[in-house]
Parts: C-alpha cells; sequence; structure tokens
C-alpha cells in the first residue's frame, strides 16, 4: 500500500512539471504550426516544435520561471513567460506578430535592372540598409516591422555613369533617388507596411543629376602630404562607400562627380584616420585637406545630488554614436565603456547613457563642464564626459486605449535632448502605463505598437509623429495623468 501511495505522489509530481502552450498569429489569431520553440530557465534549454493547430507539450521541467521565445524572422519577437510552482502544470501562450514583406527592383534611366544597387527602408523608428541582387531585385522581410516607409536606391560602385550632357557641358551622376521618383525624402511617398501585408513589385529608376568635383589633399599629423592612400566617399557608417580614390605622389585627390548632399571623407593609415562631413550645393569644392589624426580617449565620471551617506549609482556604460548623413538614422555604435573610452577620432558624436536605478534620474550630460545644448557634440581630442543624477523626479501615468503591446514615449520637444533624455516604458495589463523618476520639462507623449524602440536611434522622429503626440509637462515630485491612443 504505501508503495502504492509513493508511485501515485511521483506520478503526480512529474504531471505537475509539465507545460501547455500555444503559439498564435495575432493577425489571424490561429495557432502557428511547424514552429520551432525554446523554452529556457538559466542554463537549461529545451527545444519543441508546435503541431498542426501551434500547440506544444514539454514535460520534466524544473519549478521556477521559464522563457519562451520562437526560432523565426518571419514573426516579431516577444518572448513570454510562466512559472512551474506548487505541483500545478503551466500554460502559456506566445502572440507572435507576421512581419510584413516588401519587394520590388532598381533600374537605370533607360530601365535597366541595376546590379548590387543599395537598398534602404527607413522609419522614423527602424531602418534598414541592404543589396539588390544581380537582377537589381529585393526581398525584404526578415526582421521587418509594421511601420511607415521611405524607400531609397542608390548606384553601386562601379556602375557606369550616366551620358553626360556635352551641348552644355555638364556632368551627371546617378543620386539617391526615392520611391516613386524624388531626390528629397519630403517628396517620397510614404509605404504603409501593416502587420502580414505584402507590398510588392514597387520599381525605383535612379534619377541623373548635374554633379561636381571635390578636390584636396591628404595630410600626416605634421602638416606633410601622405601619398598613396585611399580615400573613400560616403554617408558614414555604416552605409556602403560610394566612391574610392587613390592620391598621388603629392597627397592630391579628386572626386570627379558628386552629386549634392551630405558627405563623409575618410581614409586610414594604420592607427591614424581622418574624417570630414561635406556640404556639396551646387558648385566644386576645392583645396579640401583631409588631416589624419592619432587615436585619443574621453573619459567619464558621475555627479549625483543625494544625501549624505546615500549611496550613488554606479557609472554607467556610455555609448557615442558617429554623426551620419541627415537622410539616415543614427550611425552604431563605436565606443562604449563604463570610465573610460579609448581609440577615438575627431568628429561629431551623439552621447547617450542608460537611466540609473530608480529614485534617480538622468539630469544632465556635460563635456569639459559644458553642459550639452545640441543633438551632436564634437571632439577633437581628450576629454571628460560627466553624467548628473538627480532625486525627485516627475512621472507620467495613463492607459493607453487598445494597448496590449506596445510602448509609451516621451520625447523631450527641445530637440537637443532628444537623443539622451528620451523615456519609454511598456503598456502593461489593461493598457495601463507609467514612467517613472523622469527629468521634469516639456515632453510629448505618444503610444506605439510593437516592440520597444532601440536606445541608440533616438531623436530621429520626423515632425509628422510628433504632431499626432500629446503634449505633457513633467514637473519635480509630482505626477502627470495622460491618457492615450495607440498609433
Amino acid at each position: 500500500m504505501a508503495k502504492l501511495w509513493m508511485a501515485l505522489v511521483l506520478c503526480q509530481s512529474a504531471a505537475a512539471q509539465s507545460v501547455d502552450g500555444t503559439v498564435v498569429n495575432t493577425v489571424t489569431n490561429i495557432g502557428i504550426p511547424g514552429l520551432k520553440v525554446n523554452v529556457a530557465q538559466g542554463t537549461t534549454f529545451h527545444s519543441v516544435t508546435t503541431d498542426s493547430q501551434g500547440k506544444f507539450h514539454l514535460d520534466d521541467l524544473k519549478e521556477g520561471t521559464w522563457i519562451v521565445r520562437s526560432e523565426t524572422t518571419s514573426y516579431g519577437f516577444r518572448p513570454a513567460r510562466f512559472a512551474i510552482a506548487n505541483g500545478t502544470p503551466a500554460t502559456v501562450e506566445l502572440k507572435l506578430t507576421p512581419q510584413p514583406k516588401i519587394s520590388g527592383h532598381v533600374v537605370d534611366g533607360k530601365g535597366v535592372p541595376v546590379p548590387k544597387a543599395t537598398i534602404r527602408l527607413l522609419s522614423p523608428i527602424y531602418s534598414y540598409t541592404g543589396a539588390a541582387d544581380a537582377d537589381g531585385k529585393f526581398d525584404i522581410h526578415d526582421n521587418l516591422p509594421p511601420g511607415e516607409y521611405l524607400l531609397s536606391a542608390t548606384a553601386p560602385q562601379g556602375l557606369k555613369p550616366p551620358d553626360s550632357e556635352k551641348d552644355v557641358g555638364r556632368i551627371l551622376a546617378w543620386a539617391r533617388t526615392y520611391y516613386p521618383a524624388s531626390l528629397l525624402p519630403e517628396g517620397a511617398a510614404k509605404i504603409p507596411l501593416k502587420a502580414g501585408a505584402e507590398v510588392l513589385d514597387l520599381e525605383v529608376k535612379l534619377m541623373a543629376v548635374a554633379a561636381h568635383s571635390i578636390r584636396g589633399v591628404c595630410l600626416n599629423p605634421d602638416g606633410s602630404p601622405v601619398a598613396n592612400i585611399k580615400i573613400t566617399l560616403g554617408e558614414g557608417r555604416p552605409y556602403p562607400i560610394v566612391q574610392t580614390v587613390t592620391s598621388n605622389a603629392e597627397g592630391a585627390w579628386e572626386f570627379p562627380a558628386v552629386t549634392d548632399g551630405e558627405w563623409n571623407l575618410a581614409t586610414k593609415s594604420g592607427e591614424l584616420q581622418a574624417s570630414q562631413w561635406i556640404d556639396m550645393t551646387g558648385h566644386d569644392l576645392e583645396r579640401l585637406a583631409l588631416r589624419l589624426s592619432a587615436p585619443f580617449a574621453v573619459t567619464a565620471k558621475i555627479e549625483a545630488e543625494a544625501p549624505q551617506g546615500m549611496p550613488v549609482p554606479r557609472m554607467p556604460s556610455i555609448a557615442l554614436a558617429p554623426h551620419v548623413a541627415r537622410t539616415g538614422l543614427e550611425g552604431a555604435l563605436i565606443a562604449q565603456g563604463m570610465v573610460r573610452m579609448d581609440k577615438l577620432y575627431p568628429g561629431l558624436y551623439s552621447i547617450s547613457a542608460p537611466l540609473p536605478p530608480q529614485p534617480f534620474y538622468l539630469d544632465s550630460l556635460r563635456v569639459d563642464g559644458a553642459e550639452i545644448t545640441t543633438r551632436e557634440v564634437e571632439f577633437s581630442g581628450p576629454a571628460t564626459i560627466t553624467v548628473g543624477y538627480k532625486l525627485n523626479g516627475g512621472a507620467v501615468r495613463g492607459t493607453v486605449e487598445g494597448c496590449t503591446e506596445g510602448s509609451v514615449w516621451l520625447v523631450p520637444q527641445e530637440p537637443a535632448r532628444r537623443f539622451a533624455f528620451f523615456r519609454f516604458a511598456p503598456c502593461l495589463n489593461a493598457g495601463r502605463y507609467e514612467v517613472a523618476a523622469t527629468r521634469p520639462g516639456e515632453y510629448y507623449a505618444l503610444a506605439v505598437a510593437g516592440e520597444f524602440p532601440r536606445p541608440w536611434i533616438f531623436g530621429i522622429f520626423d515632425q509628422a509623429l510628433l504632431d499626432r503626440a500629446t503634449r505633457v509637462t513633467v514637473r519635480a515630485g509630482e505626477t502627470t495623468a495622460a491618457d492615450l491612443r495607440l498609433y
């Protein structure tokens, strides 16, 4: 009898250590079949594939909290959690939003396909850069969130330039062209990409425009010329290089055909580098000096306003993002460190610091004692970044109509502060949200569907997005109520 009782206990215990799950398409509300699902707790890892109804089952799981993730790039990524405790089998539902798809092709002025053309999709919260195939075709569907996009294309290096206008003596070159036929993003058609939607067979026809030359010389730090060194022309990292030339024996170089716009000139020799931004505005540029520089370091420190004896937060991980052309998002992070960032070079950078633990809030960022009053700061040599923390911040709290998976953004109304002082929080149960420990000031508040934004692209909001926002005032030590609608 005792043995039978023990067997029943063991059987019940084994049954309790299980989970029944379902993976659901948020657009169709139907289970997703044949999808590989990973279930993890710490270093313990299980994989299972959903059945024809999108269901899965796992046994022999330890008590505690588990995380469920899908292995697919065709759906938006959002993990789910479940807990096993007290001898009760767990259930979990993983909701996945199907990603939209967009495809098309790039042709030149005569309708000939342009192989390897650079394709860019740009929205206020997401940027994609890739290349067309050997037939000028592109198909983008992996990791593409829903949103409203601008589509543009540029010619690859080596593409035969358009025929010059001999009768007027003008040199022509291929320009970045926005769909359907615009040289400026303001004239582009906005392409709405909804969850699961397919926008197919778009055509981008590259436009030929008047071009001008850029001439200059490459110099060492001591002012001597640098011979036989490659100089690149592009829109800055992380985007592809458009043209490459080599300096002559006197260090002189020339780009003979460059269209109007903002461009980055760059070169490198060992640890020495040079980078310079220029604006082409309808005329040649002459006698530019591209001077190589040695790397330098930037250090960081904290100044916290706190009562005596109160612990001060540890130094956060500071990140610097280099300037890129106005037609793109922020560049990739190139420097990140707790106290010291080595191997920086002269140029414009945006600075960001993660938020301190509550109840502190980020109050200021200063470089060599001067508060940052512009979106970007120019570094020309060693410098110190001071991160200022304060107490008694404000909060914004409310509800978001129809928000089950999304986030609320607080965007400083002062453009210079958007990159560093942008705040966001998720929509919680019943669409409720709260953004606490916030720097007092004036903000735009708006709710958006989808995942949290990536912190290194803050500050690129267009006015159309902000026009839909609610204006809120955050006051020290107070909570501001703001009920929002989901966009």
